[in-house]
């Protein structure tokens, strides 16, 4: 809403140029980016997971973890594992 708004255009009108232009939707694209920075947040090792989902903007953890391993194959857990090995 509020980026549409900032352009002039609808919500819908907006969505349509956005996934047109980009390859997805708004909401999909805000979640790459998002799981792209918990990742960077995993690696450093300053926070725990459910701080991490947090800070990048998730309220559902269950949700974020789901999110999470659908993009890169693992588990927040199981990635966080991984660097540490």
């Amino acid at each position: 809403g509020v980026l549409a708004e900032m352009a002039g255009l609808s919500t819908v009108y907006y969505g349509a140029l956005f996934k047109q232009h980009v390859g997805m939707t708004f909401n999909k694209y805000l979640n790459s980016v998002r799981l792209n920075y918990a990742l960077e947040c995993l690696k450093s090792g300053d926070m725990n997971i459910s701080e991490i989902a947090e800070h990048c903007g998730f309220t559902d953890i269950c949700h974020f973890s789901k999110l999470f391993k659908q993009k890169f194959g693992l588990s927040p857990k199981q990635m966080a594992r991984n660097e540490t090995v």
